[in-house]
């Protein structure tokens, strides 16, 4: 059975209608590089309550503070660090602006809010999560 995941990209429209994105940088443990929200699908739970459950878990964002969210047709299969076929369903939630983060320790150790003139390529470890953040530079503020 594969294993099932989400990826959930965070942004706001700021006043002068620009773009800011949210990303988080793993642990040291998990490799220190920075992506989008990202977790697992619990066995009977649907990918867009698993995506607005890490999104808070992740973040510590309130149900208050989000916009709208947004299942996207973007899918991703792939080998998980551990050799398992991985599944992969990408959302987009767009808040009302920048709030208090509260990142989990065990998974992360930093945050920042990148605007999206400063996206590029690299600013993520996986191509998937660049990809995600285009879909999401495709949405009016």
């Amino acid at each position: 059975m594969k294993k099932r995941k989400v990826q959930v990209v965070i942004f706001y429209c700021a006043k002068n209608n620009i773009k800011h994105f949210l990303l988080l940088k793993v642990n040291q443990k998990r490799g220190l590089f920075w992506q989008n929200v990202t977790g697992a699908v619990d066995e009977d739970e649907k990918y867009k309550h698993a995506a607005l459950r890490e999104a808070q878990e992740e973040t510590s964002i309130k149900k208050i503070n989000i916009l709208s969210m947004i299942k996207t047709d973007l899918k991703f299969k792939f080998k998980s660090r551990w050799g398992k076929d991985v599944k992969e369903k990408v959302f987009i939630i767009q808040c009302k602006g920048p709030w208090e983060i509260e990142v989990d320790p065990s998974e992360h150790c930093d945050y920042k809010w990148v605007s999206q003139n400063d996206l590029y390529e690299d600013i993520v470890h996986y191509e998937t999560n660049y990809i995600a953040l285009q879909k999401a530079m495709e949405l009016e503020c």
